[in-house]
């Protein structure tokens, strides 16, 4: 540093602040310099291996080390720090006018260094909505806490701002998306208290069918009460995307409760109303209730003519939450065709998808079906170690009696009755808990099997009975 002239230690003064990474555009607005004189000056510091340019990115620059941005930067007094982050935020704003959202997140830095709450409250609001648009989970969930912390220092209330309700609906979907639900119990009761409070039917109505989903995993009643009081407003609002958004879930319960014609009544009811607002993404939502409707009938030519659709769909509007799901049960077409590979390669795409969504239900689900196509294979070592991810990862967020009857079924196979009567037990008391009768129907036979093969008859007849009349319930 000490080879360096006053021009270019003010220069990297600048860069410091705009971060590890810099651009010649941003030093060259902040110093009131030519972009040739910015450029120049930087060769001292390439020079001295203090700087280095972005490789196949020209007018871009890097610190060579960490450490060097960092002893730079620690040299400031606060003040002056806050003043160039205003500085850089004002030249990044100036940049992207056309477009703020491209660069909100390092705007919402910036002014919030800058001690420019109202800015930073903008930015970080924008951030969190285009983090979440790409499934950036952990960035939505950052800027949405930064944003509503900004919110509250700006006086913003629940009652009184749509944005804050909002911002509480926004936060608590990622939270929910990460696996920490009574965070995002928290967030959607907050919002639902706000917007009743202050009359907002829409932030109500789009709160309720959160907490409908929320409420799937524990208790599937509660779920459809949340969903047929969104679907209440949406009806009084005229809104028949809405309609369709609470129809399509309602569909999705009916058929955990193996209530299939009426899972596929509520899913064609769906798609007609969605293909009538000319909104894709309704109506890729509403032929996804009925996939599973398909799915649970065993309709393979259904199912792969549904899925195919919706793949089409979900990979034109890059919506991977969707698309997940959507691998994931196409791979039943060919798991029924025999066709492993098919199948396999299916799946794979499904995990490679739910590494970047970070979806733990839909994980521990696509595992179960790795199970199920292992064991169809006759791979049972490759299925035991799928199962038991499945039934561990199911176990963790209230999902067991989804994936237990899998694991249970390859180890009755395998002679196993005594380790697949505990798996099942586990999925039984979940799955009786949710009341969720097509996984407690499964449950319930297989841990029939296990009891008969230990011995146990009599509790093994009481448990077949129970299965018997569930299935009578919904025939």
């Amino acid at each position: 540093m000490r080879r360096l002239d006053d021009n270019c230690r003010r220069l990297l003064t600048f860069a410091a602040v705009t971060g590890r990474e810099f651009a010649l555009e941003i030093l060259e607005r902040v110093s009131d310099t030519t972009a040739d004189d910015v450029a120049e000056t930087l060769e001292q510091a390439i020079a001295a291996r203090v700087v280095e340019e972005s490789p196949g990115s020209i007018g871009h620059y890097s610190f060579a080390h960490a450490l060097i941005r960092e002893a730079i930067y620690e040299q400031l007094s606060h003040t002056r720090r806050a003043q160039l982050h205003r500085l850089i935020g004002e030249a990044i704003e100036a940049m992207v006018a056309d477009a703020p959202d491209e660069r909100a997140s390092a705007l919402a830095h910036h002014f919030s260094s800058a001690g420019d709450t109202a800015k930073a409250y903008e930015y970080h609001s924008r951030a969190a909505t285009a983090a979440e648009r790409v499934y950036a989970i952990e960035p939505a969930l950052a800027h949405s806490t930064a944003a509503l912390e900004a919110g509250g220092e700006l006086g913003l209330e629940v009652d009184r701002d749509p944005a804050i309700r909002a911002l509480l609906l926004q936060r608590g979907r990622m939270r929910y998306r990460t696996g920490d639900h009574a965070s995002a119990k928290s967030d959607f009761e907050a919002a639902l208290d706000g917007a009743r409070r202050s009359g907002d039917r829409v932030i109500e109505m789009e709160t309720l069918n959160a907490l409908g989903i929320l409420q799937l995993r524990t208790d599937l009643s509660a779920a459809a009460a949340f969903h047929e009081a969104a679907l209440v407003i949406a009806q009084e609002l005229e809104d028949e995307a809405a309609q369709t958004n609470a129809l399509d879930r309602l569909s999705v319960i009916s058929s955990h409760l193996l209530e299939l014609d009426r899972g596929l009544e509520l899913g064609e009811r769906s798609l007609e109303l969605a293909r009538g607002t000319g909104d894709l993404s309704a109506v890729g939502r509403a032929m996804d209730s009925i996939k599973l409707a398909a799915l649970q009938l065993g309709d393979l030519l259904r199912l792969e003519e549904l899925t195919t659709e919706l793949e089409r769909i979900w990979r034109g509007r890059s919506d991977l939450w969707y698309l997940q799901w959507t691998l994931l049960e196409s791979a039943f077409v060919p798991i029924g065709a025999a066709h492993w590979d098919e199948a396999a390669q299916r799946l794979a795409d499904a995990v490679a998808i739910n590494r970047r969504v970070r979806d733990p239900l839909a994980e521990a689900l696509i595992l179960d079906a790795l199970c199920w196509l292992h064991r169809s294979r006759g791979a049972y070592e490759q299925a035991l170690s799928a199962g038991r991810r499945a039934v561990a990862l199911g176990a963790s967020i209230g999902w067991e009696g989804w994936t237990a009857p899998t694991l249970g079924c390859v180890l009755l196979e395998l002679g196993a009755p005594g380790p697949a009567a505990a798996v099942l037990e586990r999925g039984l008391a979940t799955a009786e808990e949710n009341g969720a009768r097509q996984a407690l129907t499964r449950c319930l036979s297989q841990l029939a099997w296990a009891r008969w093969l230990l011995g146990a008859r009599d509790e093994a007849r009481s448990l077949a009975d129970r299965a018997d009349k569930l299935l009578e319930q919904v025939s």
